[in-house]
């Protein structure tokens, strides 16, 4: 038996609730790896292997930070592309639901009492908008999906750039 009700694919409301997906830089925030690398430190057989005085130190803190800020700019990326999904499936829903109109307005039209002529002329002019409209939906899409897609990547680019440069200061403070 059908189920009767909204359909989640053609109404925003509905889809907006379909999927939420967990914000990762508040769940890095709790998230404190410092306390476990100083565990691990700690434990016995760990500080009896031979050699062990001969290791440089190595100082944690900016290592977690940066890949805290890594997580983030990766849970800014999901947003921008969770985002991105929303506003293609609203935007296409609304172009199938004009689509459905411009179809049902089509069908009335071919029942009403006219030439065979006429007819075909009208079927004609249909097909041709209706592939108009279906080019500029494409294009109008296509750019949405490149805009969003832009937007998730620079932020991902963005942190990248901040990594390197990160490290080569890390690097110019040691040699220094």
């Amino acid at each position: 038996m059908p189920q009767s009700g909204p359909n989640p694919f053609l109404d925003p409301a509905a889809f907006n609730s379909f999927a939420k997906f967990p914000d990762l830089s508040q769940m890095m925030q709790a998230w404190d790896m410092s306390k476990f690398f100083g565990d691990v430190a700690k434990a016995p057989a760990f500080n009896k292997m031979p050699g062990l005085d001969k290791l440089p130190s190595v100082d944690m803190d900016p290592i977690i930070s940066a890949h805290r800020k890594n997580l983030e700019a990766l849970a800014e990326a999901q947003r921008f592309a969770f985002e991105s999904a929303q506003d293609l499936s609203q935007r296409y829903a609304e172009m199938a639901r004009q689509a459905a109109e411009s179809f049902g307005g089509f069908s009335q039209s071919l029942v009403e009492n006219v030439s065979p002529e006429d007819k075909l002329n009208r079927q004609a002019d249909f097909v041709r908008g209706a592939l108009e409209r279906t080019l500029a939906s494409l294009k109008e899409l296509t750019s949405l999906i490149a805009r969003n897609q832009c937007q998730a990547l620079d932020v991902v680019g963005n942190r990248v750039c901040q990594s390197l440069d990160e490290v080569r200061s890390a690097f110019k403070n040691k040699v220094a």
